[in-house]
C-alpha cells in the first residue's frame, strides 16, 4: 500500500479548498522525511533518522492545523500546536481510531524529540514513524474531507432542496425506516442525474454528502456519520445513523452493486447478512443497504422486503440497475427532493 500516494489523491480530490495549500505543504513534509530515510540507508549516516523524525513532527501538527481549521470550523493561526491537540483530543470532534494514532505519535515520537535534545531515533523507529504518521494524515483527511463534502453539498441545496414532507406522500406518518428509505432512494435519483460530478468522490466524502442531503430535505431528521457501536469484543462503525426522535434508522453504505444477477445476489445477501449481524449486536432493529449507483443510465430502485432476510429486523435495499429491467415491473419510483435546475 503506498500511503503516500493515497494522501496524495485525497488532497488533490480537495483542490480549490482553502486548506489545500496547508495540505500540500503536509505532505511534502513526509515526502522529504520518507527521502531522509533512504538516504541515511544509502549512506550509513544514522543522524538522518533523527531528522526524519523532526520532519514528520512538521507533518503531524502540519494536518492538526488543519484538521482544527476544518472540524472546529475556526482560524488557528493564534494557537500553539500544544493548544490544538488539546482542543482536538478533549472536544470529542475525533473519532477514535484517529485519536489513537494521534496520541501514539505524540507520545512515541514527537514528545521525546522535542524535550530531549540528546535523543538519537534509529532506523525503525524512523521507518515507524514515516508509517504512524502517515496513516494519521490519511485518516484524518478522511474525516476533514466529509466534513467539506457535507458542508459543501448542504449549500449547494440550499435553493434547490425540496422538504420531503412536502413531496412524500403522508411522510409524517410514514415508519422511521420508510421516511429514511424514501428519502435515500430520492438521494439515489439525485446522484444518478449529476452522476459526473458526484461519482468522482471517495466513500468518505460521498456519505458526507448523502448526511446533508438528508438533514437538507427533512430537517427534522438528525444525521451521525461513522458512529461507534458494538459491545464487548465486537466493536464497530455505522456509516451513518438516522434519528426520527427516539428512532434509529442505521444506513451501511456500498460499492455499486454488480448489475450481473448471480453476483449482485451474492454481493447483495452479504450486505445485508452483515447488517443485520450488527444491528443484533447494538440492539437495532431497523437498517438500510445504500449500494451507490454505477452508472448514468440507471433507475433508483428499492427493495422493502425479501423471504432470505431474517426476521425481526426492519431492512430495506436502495440501489440502482438498468431501467429496461423495470418498465414493465410495478416499482415505486423517487421522488424528486431536488430542483435538479436549480
Amino acid at each position: 500500500m503506498d500511503l503516500l500516494k493515497e494522501i496524495r489523491e485525497k488532497i488533490k480530490s480537495n483542490a480549490g479548498s482553502s486548506s489545500g495549500r496547508g495540505l500540500e505543504s503536509v505532505l511534502a513534509h513526509i515526502e522529504i522525511a520518507e527521502r531522509y530515510h533512504l538516504r541515511a540507508k544509502k549512506d550509513r549516516d544514522e543522524h538522518l533518522y533523527t531528522d526524519v523524525i523532526y520532519r514528520t513532527n512538521h507533518a503531524f501538527e502540519g494536518i492538526l492545523k488543519e484538521a482544527y481549521v476544518t472540524l472546529a470550523d475556526k482560524p488557528a493561526d493564534k494557537l500553539t500546536p500544544f493548544e490544538i491537540e488539546e482542543y482536538l483530543l478533549k472536544s470529542n470532534v475525533l473519532r477514535g481510531r484517529v485519536v489513537d494514532l494521534l496520541t501514539n505519535y505524540r507520545q512515541n515520537w514527537r514528545n521525546p524529540s522535542t524535550h530531549d535534545y540528546q535523543l538519537f531515533f534509529s532506523e525503525q523507529e524512523s521507518f515507524l514513524a514515516i508509517v504512524t504518521v502517515s496513516a494519521f494524515a490519511s485518516i484524518l483527511l478522511d474525516q476533514m474531507l466529509e466534513k467539506i463534502a457535507y458542508k459543501a453539498k448542504f449549500a449547494e441545496l440550499d435553493n434547490a432542496a425540496k422538504l420531503a414532507r412536502d413531496q412524500i406522500r403522508d411522510f409524517d406518518k410514514l415508519a422511521p425506516i420508510d421516511k429514511a428509505s424514501k428519502v435515500l432512494l430520492s438521494y439515489a435519483s439525485h446522484y444518478i442525474s449529476n452522476f459526473g460530478s458526484m461519482s468522482a468522490y471517495s466513500r468518505s466524502s460521498a456519505n458526507g454528502q448523502m448526511a446533508a442531503f438528508i438533514k437538507k430535505v427533512a430537517p427534522e431528521l438528525d444525521v451521525e456519520l461513522e458512529v461507534a457501536a458494538g459491545v464487548n469484543d465486537q466493536r464497530f462503525r455505522f456509516d451513518l445513523v438516522v434519528r426520527d426522535k427516539d428512532n434509529i434508522v442505521v444506513v451501511e453504505t456500498r460499492a455499486p452493486r454488480p448489475r450481473d444477477y448471480d453476483e449482485s445476489s451474492v454481493d447483495d445477501e452479504a450486505a445485508i447478512n452483515q447488517l443485520s449481524k450488527r444491528l443484533y449486536a447494538a440492539g437495532l432493529k431497523s437498517g438500510i443497504v445504500f449500494f451507490y449507483p454505477g452508472r448514468s443510465d440507471d433507475a433508483a430502485i428499492m427493495t422493502s422486503a425479501s423471504s432470505k432476510w431474517p426476521n425481526g429486523l426492519h431492512l430495506r435495499e436502495v440501489y440502482s440497475d438498468d431501467s429496461a429491467k423495470y418498465e414493465e415491473e410495478d416499482h415505486e419510483e423517487p421522488v424528486s427532493l431536488v430542483d435538479e435546475q436549480g
